[in-house]
């Protein structure tokens, strides 16, 4: 069995100890070892540390008679350490249930892996136990030395939280200790010296809970220290491989300019915040980093602001916020036909101005457009969608009380500026004929026209989340991102936007898909005795329908494979899945049928429902076929292991193994009686946890607080400066 030494460094946290301790003696098919390092303590900590040795031999107590600090504590303890991996884990923080095995069960898989992480799960007072998505298989992202590098110089800092992070004990002794130089950035540098050493592995699974408090050693360090240990321990990882590794210079700059910008705009709050000295001890720390940003336009606009006394500044941004809401609020700068706006619409009714992209009605995010329409007008909320409408669309709209309206919205473009600006200016006609109160952005976007326009204007704008790109103008105009799952939105999550993220749910609402159940053509009839596995989607490489098709080949016997999507009369990656399976021998077996929207009626005859994607979010499809009692085999990837959980509601593969997709679907495939569990389970997990009149109610509040938060309007000139810049 896999051994796994964890360190619990403790100083004055008796009361949190225990629980501490026991978070980790209750992991799951692996061999824990605890040593406690007793810091010095002065409460209770060498009392519960003595009694928990003695009461547990997994357990080893140690006490220092003098505080050493936590470095030479971390030294010390590794020194101890003999299991095969090996964590340091804060006496106030605890692992979540089945953290280490899913770690190291990865990381026994890929042995070229040296360091792990998860997502953590933070609280102030009793941690959400029910709060983690425990699964015993997630899927998970293996980055290279360059890739995770560039990730952690893009952030200013790595994506890691301590209380996650678990390691291979021989890459520890191979790379040597904690740097006692960096006390508040010590776990930076090692994390980044064991990257040049292995791979690093982010785990789609929630590892621990990080305990927020006023003694917390992260929160009580000063914001300026923390850059300044931040760019030491950056400084000190250039220093050191700069030379043996010359493919690494270029990301010196680009940490500098993160750190950097950073503290100019934590001097921006301090000026704010009437704290004259410290926005300029923030602002001498950014120019020695990165002496380019005196070219920034933050950087003039805040020395611009400076020249203002910040007792007045104070005075004046008030009025400018008050001056925004009389000129919205004023009848003649509306429309004749506008309805009059209310004296607060973070309290009262709000109109939202839904923009999209596409409005074909096979795609799950321009169904939950109108669903949220139509949920959300019981919480006093009208909606206009617009975007390159179809009659279709309208028609569909209308039906749910929702009005429309045909436009599109130009991406940023430098080259076409002149098109762009005068797309702008439509949009900022168009919202405030609408008197619009929100703009929701319902996809990933590069700058749109609309976004500016309501920027401008003073409208919050919520967006659809999507990659993080570090010069995307929507990055200074988009208030909130609005995602359905924490999957949905990890590129957000890792990029300083992350507290901008917002996970409101799922709209799935199981009457629309019992609406479906009358079949709108044949469907293919199923053999008596025969098991009829089920693929609904995309005929795009991302599904995996390919390591489907080849796994099926391996486990065909007594089942027949339905797959449902797309046209299979068009070119490339359609052809290439016929093509598999005649060379394999099982197109007899497998029936090709284009896109159907009829989806309740193909559940009703499926026995088991498989989607094999190499990369998801939250996917409707298994949503709609765990609702409709059908158990479902799925990849370990993304927002998927939200959904299923393994051996419970249904079962999940590593992504892309044929192999283990062929083992569970012969399983299922052979056992009725398993088939019913899981689907049975599933059907009662979805009606838990999927409340669509809750979600709705979620993007309600999200919409009131963007309004509440919203700054004083930007005048148009430093707008379009802005994105120009």
């Amino acid at each position: 069995m896999t051994r796994v030494d964890v360190i619990v460094p403790c100083y004055n946290y008796g009361s949190m100890l225990e629980g501490c301790v026991r978070s980790i003696l209750t992991q799951e098919d692996v061999a824990v070892r605890v040593i406690i390092m007793d810091d010095a303590s002065t409460d209770s900590t060498e009392d519960v540390g003595r009694r928990l040795a003695a009461a547990d031999p997994r357990v080893e107590y140690r006490r220092h008679t003098t505080n050493a600090g936590n470095i030479r504590t971390y030294n010390e303890a590794l020194g101890y350490v003999t299991g095969d991996y090996c964590m340091i884990l804060s006496a106030d923080d605890l692992l979540t249930p089945g953290s280490l095995a899913r770690a190291t069960r990865v990381m026994d898989a890929h042995r070229e892996i040296g360091l792990a992480y998860g997502r953590d799960i933070t609280f102030r007072h009793t941690p959400p136990l029910d709060a983690p998505r425990t699964t015993t298989y997630c899927g998970h992202r293996v980055d290279q030395y360059p890739e995770f590098l560039e990730r952690a110089c893009r952030l200013g800092h790595t994506p890691i939280q301590a209380p996650t992070a678990i390691v291979r004990t021989s890459l520890h002794r191979e790379i040597g200790d904690y740097v006692p130089e960096l006390p508040h950035a010590g776990d930076t540098e090692i994390w980044l010296r064991m990257a040049a050493h292995s791979a690093v592995c982010e785990l789609d699974a929630d590892q621990a809970f990080r305990r927020l408090h006023a003694n917390n050693m992260s929160l009580s360090f000063a914001q300026l220290g923390r850059f300044e240990q931040q760019k030491k321990a950056f400084d000190a990882h250039f220093e050191r491989y700069r030379d043996a590794r010359p493919e690494i210079a270029h990301l010196e700059a680009v940490v500098n300019r993160t750190i950097a910008e950073a503290a100019v705009w934590s001097g921006a709050h301090a000026f704010d915040a009437g704290q004259g000295e410290t926005c300029d001890r923030f602002l001498a720390f950014a120019k020695a980093t990165c002496p380019a940003i005196e070219a920034w336009d933050v950087w003039r606009r805040l020395q611009l602001k400076r020249f203002i006394p910040a007792i007045i500044w104070r005075r004046l941004a008030p009025l400018a916020s008050r001056s925004r809401a009389a000129r919205t609020s004023n009848p003649e700068t509306r429309t004749p036909n506008a309805e009059p706006p209310t004296a607060n619409p973070a309290r009262g009714p709000l109109h939202v101005v839904i923009e999209m992209n596409n409005a074909d009605l096979r795609i799950g995010a321009v169904n939950d457009a109108l669903d949220l329409a139509e949920l959300a007008s019981p919480s006093g909320v009208r909606f206009t969608i617009a975007g390159p409408l179809t009659d279709d669309f309208e028609r569909e709209a209308a039906n749910r009380g929702a009005a429309t309206v045909r436009a599109s919205s130009r991406a940023f473009s430098r080259r076409e500026l002149p098109l762009y600006a005068i797309d702008v200016l439509r949009w900022m006609a168009r919202l405030r004929r609408l008197d619009a109160h929100v703009l929701h952005i319902n996809y990933a976007s590069y700058g749109p026209a609309s976004a500016c326009a309501a920027r401008m204007l003073g409208i919050p704008v919520v967006g659809r989340p999507g990659p993080y790109l570090e010069g995307n103008p929507s990055n200074n105009w988009i208030d909130a991102y609005a995602a359905n799952c924490r999957a949905h939105a990890d590129a957000l999550l890792a990029s300083p936007l992350a507290d901008r993220v917002a996970v409101t749910g799922d709209l799935f609402r199981a009457d629309r898909l019992r609406a479906t159940r009358q079949p709108v053509r044949p469907i293919p009839p199923k053999r008596d005795g025969v098991v009829r596995l089920l693929f609904l989607g995309q005929l795009v490489e991302r599904k995996g329908i390919h390591v489907l098709v080849d796994a099926f080949a391996k486990a065909c016997c007594g089942a027949e494979l339905l797959l449902v999507g797309g046209d299979w009369s068009a070119p490339g990656y359609p052809q290439r899945l016929q093509t598999m399976a005649r060379e394999a021998g099982t197109e007899p077996h497998i029936r090709f049928e284009n896109h159907r929207t009829d989806i309740g009626a193909l559940l009703e005859t499926a026995d088991i429902f498989v989607l094999p994607s190499l990369s998801e979010a939250r996917p409707r499809s298994v949503i709609e076929a765990m609702s409709a009692g059908v158990p479902v085999i799925a990849s370990a990837t993304g927002g998927l292991p939200s959904l299923v959980t393994h051996e419970r509601t249904g079962l999940l593969v590593p992504p892309g193994d044929v192999d283990h997709l062929a083992g569970a679907l012969n399983r299922l495939i052979q056992s009725a009686a398993v088939r019913k569990r899981l689907g049975d389970a599933g059907r009662e997990s979805v009606e838990q946890q999927c409340r669509p009149d809750r979600t709705a109610r979620e993007y309600v509040a999200l919409y009131r607080r963007t309004i509440e938060r919203q700054p004083a309007t930007a005048s148009g000139i430093s707008m379009m400066a802005n994105a120009r810049s």
